[in-house]
C-alpha cells in the first residue's frame, strides 16, 4: 500500500498513520472473518449445493 500511496501522492506515510492504518485493516479483516463464520451456520446447505455442482461441473470437464 505504501508504494501505490507514493506513487499517487508523492510522499510516504508518517511511521503514526502507517500504523493506524494497519490496525484499521486488521480490525476490518476480523470483523469480516468473524462475521463470515458467523454466518457459515445458515449456509451449510448452499455450501452442499455448491460443492455438489462444482464436482459435477469438474468431472464433466474431464469427460470431454
Amino acid at each position: 500500500m505504501k508504494p501505490l500511496y507514493k506513487k499517487c501522492v508523492g510522499h510516504e506515510f508518517s511511521p503514526t498513520k502507517s500504523a493506524f492504518i494497519a490496525k484499521v485493516l486488521a480490525f476490518m479483516f476480523g470483523i469480516i472473518s468473524i462475521a463470515l463464520a458467523f454466518l457459515a451456520q445458515f449456509l451449510g446447505g448452499l455450501l452442499q449445493v455448491m460443492l455438489i455442482i462444482t464436482l459435477r461441473h469438474v468431472r464433466l470437464m474431464a469427460i470431454k
